[in-house]
């Protein structure tokens, strides 16, 4: 039985948040990891505000608001990618043992964070090319400042990313999704048109199968593991 796993990345594969633990410090005015969450939430609530951080560039998707504001504030493509290479280890419990693993499937890592970050961050920590990284490129000026979205990895580019990353992956192979919140939901859905197993992480999202907060990613793949024995037991 061969898998692919669409696993979010921050608070699903890491328990931290690449915005709110990270890259806040290089905004503006927001001096504390609570302060970007208040940033992100008006951006999201306050319609004037967030056509201001648009700038007419690009439509809004849920998700983006970091990306948005590093394009905004000009932040340097060289500090990001500094800091996630230089980032500690935030994986959840047993989600690096499982990445080095080819035996549990193909892996697609997502986050609508920042993809210099992301790359910068996985390949300092891990040298295994079983597993794809997908996040939001942004545009760099002359000056190597980001000025705007390129490609987008929010809540509605997943499903794009998902297609991409996985064509020639054959019919017998079970797709799974991985996710915490709303913002995983149309990957959710991708996964479920697909005859999929959805995995719900904390009660931000629900899945097939739901599990706790706190739980390590042995137990998720044991979880799985049992849940798709059983679904081919009974066809």
């Amino acid at each position: 039985m061969s898998y692919l796993w669409c696993i979010d990345h921050d608070l699903t594969a890491s328990l931290g948040d690449i915005g709110r633990d990270y890259l806040y410090k290089y905004l503006p005015g927001i001096s504390s990891s609570e302060a970007f969450v208040d940033e992100v939430m008006k951006i999201r609530n306050d319609l004037d505000y967030r056509n201001e951080i648009l700038r007419g560039k690009e439509p809004y998707e849920k998700g983006l608001e970091l990306a948005l504001l590093l394009a905004y504030h000009g932040v340097k493509q060289d500090d990001v990618r500094k800091s996630g290479t230089n980032a500690k280890n935030s994986l959840r419990k047993g989600f690096p043992e499982f990445l080095k693993n080819e035996k549990t499937g193909r892996k697609i890592i997502f986050s609508a964070g920042v993809k210099d970050w992301l790359m910068n961050f996985y390949m300092q920590n891990f040298s295994n090319n079983n597993f794809d990284v997908a996040g939001t490129s942004l545009y760099v000026n002359e000056n190597g400042e980001y000025t705007g979205i390129k490609k987008s990895c929010g809540r509605e580019s997943k499903r794009k990313r998902i297609i991409e990353l996985s064509s020639g992956v054959g019919n017998n192979v079970i797709k799974i999704g991985v996710g915490d919140s709303d913002g995983d939901r149309d990957m959710f859905d991708y996964i479920l048109e697909n005859d999929g197993i959805t995995v719900g992480i904390g009660d931000g999202i629900d899945g097939i199968i739901n599990l706790p907060e706190d739980i390590d990613w042995h137990s998720v793949v044991d979880e799985v593991k049992k849940y798709s024995e059983e679904k081919l037991y009974v066809h």
